[in-house]
């Protein structure tokens, strides 16, 4: 009987590359450049917001994630200082180390220095990346730990006896956890895969899953403090069963990912996970098939009880685009014109994609984009009329928004309607509703019988008022907030 050490024989180390490392750190360099460029001219999205008012107090855990975000935050606005670059700055520098290291892993495999370049051609326009390197949420740092933790175990299957191999693959999924809840699919994939394949060096092995467990040990103490609140709330909101049909969500998560993948590129990287898991020899690329396919079948199925955010198994992605890129290599003629259809494809929505909302609200300011930013004129009038009082939001993104955009950048808090979902704010360290007057920003109607801030009538005026029932009449903040900032340049313009 051949033992499953045999089957996997031992593999020759990754040979150094064929080209100058300048030349592979291009791309990624220019990635930075353009993020760089473009990060000031974005309002943050509320959930960004919300992850910087995590950081202005640090913790082992928070409600919706672990903690990773909220540290990486608090470094970059301590260096770049408190502004939109601030706050994105982490996730620009790791998608330019998410495209070095699966430069890495495809040269760990056997790439050519040509194959390596062609990969970071794929991983710029690849639409999810840049979303990620875009955006500062707990994807960006997911997604580099995640690739991380694949590199390192390639390298313990080549090297199983190096301590610092399985030392890294450990640390590389604690931190990828430390991330992202929907992290541990992968890096449990990646663990067992190794585990398998490598059966004599099992005990090493289970040390690397064991310092992963410590790398965690600040999220879990938290969770006990907070009675494992965050692990309650993923664990409904992950998994859980909603009323919508199962072959409706089914099909919403299969055109969300078809859509951050590119349909060319998706249908491609779907056939060389398949072609891989069925017939490929090497043990290096069926653990990026088995990872990367593993991952996509899980959301599948969980998609078929609850709805999956477009995000939550976009880490996949680029472990498929490695796999695809060393499959054209070996396979060239049909695939390889396939795959440079599938970047262009992939080049024209990354370009869409990177465009300013400024830019295309200019060229259509009527449309749905009319919904993004406008926030800091909006905070600055709640300011001059809110005259020192208290401010609430009634959603935790409005909340975050406010706080970050309003003058003085005070704590803003959130007072939830009983239908909504809790967050952060809801802990018990926030503080109590104080007594006086305050004001409230609200997406609806709200009966406190205090002082409200009221976004009303037609022409957008912001007042004061005190109701003994009050209702705050706003039909949606976003679309006031687009008005708004469309008054004001008018009025800037003399129009």
């Amino acid at each position: 009987m051949t033992s499953t050490a045999s089957a996997h024989p031992p593999l020759a180390p990754p040979k150094p590359p064929e080209i100058a490392w300048w030349k592979l750190a291009i791309l990624p360099l220019l990635l930075v450049a353009v993020r760089v460029a473009l990060a000031g001219m974005m309002e943050l999205s509320g959930d960004e917001a919300y992850y910087w008012t995590w950081s202005r107090n640090l913790a082992g855990g928070y409600f919706d994630h672990p903690p990773m975000v909220a540290w990486l935050i608090r470094v970059s606005v301590g260096i770049f200082r408190t502004n939109e670059l601030g706050v994105r700055m982490p996730a620009i520098l790791l998608g330019a180390g998410s495209m070095l290291v699966a430069g890495d892993i495809a040269r760990i495999c056997g790439a050519t220095s040509q194959t390596v370049l062609r990969l970071q051609v794929a991983l710029f326009c690849l639409p999810i990346l840049q979303l990620h390197s875009a955006l500062m949420t707990p994807d960006a740092p997911a997604m580099f730990f995640t690739l991380a933790a694949i590199s390192w175990g390639l390298r313990y299957l080549i090297e199983p006896s190096s301590p610092r191999h399985w030392l890294m693959l450990g640390s590389a999924c604690g931190l990828a956890m430390l991330s992202k809840y929907t992290a541990l699919l992968p890096v449990a994939t990646i663990l067992l895969f190794v585990l398998i394949a490598r059966p004599r060096y099992a005990l090493q092995t289970i040390a690397a899953g064991a310092l992963a467990v410590l790398v965690l040990w600040p999220m879990l103490i938290w969770n006990y403090q907070h009675d494992w609140v965050s692990f309650r709330f993923q664990l409904s909101h992950g998994i859980g069963t909603d009323d919508k049909s199962s072959w409706m969500t089914l099909g919403d998560y299969a055109g969300g990912q078809i859509l951050v993948a590119t349909p060319v590129l998706a249908g491609l990287m779907l056939w060389a996970a398949a072609r891989t898991i069925r017939r490929g020899k090497d043990v290096r690329t069926r653990l990026l098939g088995v990872v990367g396919a593993a991952t996509l079948l899980f959301f599948a199925f969980t998609s078929l009880r609850h709805k999956v955010e477009v995000n939550w198994p976009s880490m996949a992605w680029p472990i498929l685009l490695i796999l695809l890129e060393l499959h054209v290599q070996r396979l060239g003629g049909w695939s390889l014109r396939a795959l440079r259809t599938g970047v262009i494809v992939a080049a024209v929505a990354m370009v869409v994609l990177s465009m300013p909302p400024a830019f295309l609200l200019r060229l259509h300011p009527g449309g749905a984009l009319g919904a993004v930013g406008g926030w800091e004129p909006l905070a600055s009038k709640i300011d001059s009329m809110a005259k020192g009082l208290p401010i609430y939001a009634t959603r935790y993104q409005d909340a975050g928004l406010l706080a970050f955009y309003l003058p003085g950048r005070p704590y803003v808090r959130v007072l939830r309607r009983s239908a909504d979902r809790m967050s952060q704010f809801d802990l018990p360290r926030c503080p109590r509703m104080p007594d006086g007057q305050f004001v409230i920003v609200d997406n609806g109607n709200l009966p406190l019988g205090r002082s409200v801030l009221q976004i009303g009538d037609h022409n957008y005026n912001l007042d004061i008022t005190a109701r003994k029932n009050c209702e705050v009449d706003m039909d949606g903040l976003r679309t006031r907030s687009r008005a708004l900032r469309w008054a004001n340049s008018r009025e800037g313009n003399g129009g």
